[in-house]
């Protein structure tokens, strides 16, 4: 009797890890990191991302990204990787000290097509965004000669 008692009670405390480590595996799998938004502009003024934009003129020279992350694992990290014209230019690591955070890195730019990643501790991108960086002069210059040609 006492034995059967026994296996008994062995097995639901058995039972009860079991549901107590899926519960728990549950868990791990819904902590998250995300970026619940992505901006790149001209400066950031009182914690905010000022002269958005997605085309830009290379006399703007520094330029901003600024992101807001949510996480059930803070503080983690993140990583802005900055790349122009496929090649990886700059990666920033910021770190994210709470469950909100607004962060931000900043590049010296040239003209070409830029994209900036955001990525997370295991290197997976969580957002990305695109954007162009012209000359104006180049295209003013243009512009001028195609004038010149009509007249």
């Amino acid at each position: 009797m006492k034995t059967k008692l026994c296996i008994g009670l062995l097995a639901l405390f058995g039972f009860f890890n079991i549901a107590l480590a899926q519960e728990t595996a549950k868990v791990a799998v819904a902590e998250q990191t995300k970026v619940i938004k992505i901006g790149v502009g001209t400066e950031i003024k009182d914690k905010k991302l000022v002269g958005e934009a997605l085309v830009f003129d290379a006399s703007d020279k520094v330029l901003w990204c600024w992101t807001k992350i949510t996480t059930d694992i803070a503080p983690t990290t993140v990583k802005h990787v900055w790349y122009l014209n496929g090649k990886n230019v700059a990666e920033v690591n910021l770190d994210i000290k709470y469950s909100s955070y607004r962060t931000w890195s900043r590049k010296n730019i040239g003209q070409g097509k830029w994209e900036v990643k955001v990525l997370d501790e295991d290197d997976k991108v969580l957002a990305s965004l695109k954007f162009t960086v012209k000359d104006s002069k180049s295209e003013s210059e243009a512009d001028d000669s195609q004038e010149d040609e009509t007249e």
